[in-house]
């Protein structure tokens, strides 16, 4: 069911890889209708109708872990691995 959010509505649900998912919408009857769509979308991977999106693995990696590599890039090297 969807939460009142500010001036709109927001819809929420649980994707096919366990993660909360939302999007705002202008209008209730909208918010409704998408967070139907996905929630039956998502139980049609879990039985098994449908393939799962692809995990965006390198955008994941980009924000976070992408400046951790930036920032040992700038460290000295150990004097015992020169």
């Amino acid at each position: 069911m969807p939460s009142k959010h500010g001036k709109g509505w927001r819809a929420r649900w649980t994707d096919e890889h366990g993660k909360r998912q939302s999007e705002s919408f202008k209008y209730r009857r909208h918010a409704e209708q998408f967070e139907r769509t996905k929630k039956a979308q998502t139980e049609q991977v879990h039985r098994g109708l449908r393939r799962a999106a692809p995990v965006a693995t390198v955008d994941r990696f980009v924000v976070t872990r992408a400046h951790l590599e930036r920032e040992l890039a700038c460290l000295p090297a150990h004097p015992s691995f020169a």
